[in-house]
């Protein structure tokens, strides 16, 4: 097990969010707030096994290829690529 996170990203964007949420809410209550929130959000974060990003999957693009393969059998796609290699063709003649 290791200490801290295993992506920049998580790490950067709290240094962001600490620096630029006083700037831009400039009230009293937020300002003596912040540290109380982002303490519970680095408790509650600190759970997932990499943080914030670790919340979030990256979508399967191989199911998602297969679920729109029927596409690519259609007339529509077979009229637009037709029409680009003519194009192509206009082009370079």
């Amino acid at each position: 097990m290791t200490a801290g996170p295993a992506t920049l990203g998580g790490a950067v964007l709290a240094a962001v969010l600490l620096v630029t949420v006083p700037a831009v809410f400039t009230g009293r209550t937020v300002i003596e707030l912040q540290p109380v929130f982002f303490g519970a959000a680095v408790i509650l974060l600190a759970q997932a096994p990499n943080g914030l990003v670790g919340l979030f999957r990256r979508p399967d693009f191989a199911a998602l290829a297969r679920e729109s393969a029927w596409r690519a059998g259609s007339r529509r796609l077979d009229e637009r690529v037709g029409a680009g290699v003519r194009l192509e063709e206009r082009m370079a003649g």
